[in-house]
């Protein structure tokens, strides 16, 4: 199995076969580097973000037609790549960076390790909010809780 490490939010998570991670890192242009990925990935493509940075999912299906009418698909591959602007102070970067990698781990159906490691550290309040955030379907808020936890993680607040 294969393990990929979240920098920002300081946690490790496995990987499942047809899953696959990119922390692509600082980039110049947020916009320049989502063509690049949609022309890697032939257009298919999910990316979700903000001015500041990006979660790209693209997804890998095989679809079976009949009569040229789609009857059924199946997901063979998922690629989620993370990509941010570069800020000077380290407080605004980590918020950036483990936002995206709470997108990240949404998209990779790994949430779950991100709440075992604030239950680890006492932090029993930040995944009941979280899992509300959840529930709820209010995907930003939650990356942004993410967010928060990485820093309070690291005593920046």
């Amino acid at each position: 199995m294969k393990w990929v490490r979240m920098k920002a939010l300081g946690i490790t998570v496995p990987l499942g076969k047809n899953k696959f991670y990119s922390d692509d890192g600082h980039v110049d242009d947020l916009k320049k580097h989502n063509e690049i990925l949609i022309k890697k990935y032939k257009g298919n493509s999910i990316p979700t973000g903000d001015a500041f940075g990006q979660c790209y999912l693209a997804k890998e299906n095989l679809n079976l037609y009949f009569n040229n009418r789609k009857i059924f698909s199946i997901n063979l591959r998922n690629y989620v790549h993370i990509y941010y602007s570069k800020f000077q102070d380290d407080p605004t970067d980590i918020f950036i960076r483990s936002h995206e990698e709470t997108h990240a781990l949404e998209k990779l159906g790994k949430l779950k390790y991100l709440f075992l490691d604030m239950l680890k550290n006492s932090d029993i309040g930040s995944v009941i909010d979280s899992i509300l955030f959840l529930i709820k379907n209010e995907e930003e808020e939650l990356a942004d809780f993410g967010a928060v936890y990485a820093l309070r993680k690291r005593g920046l607040i």
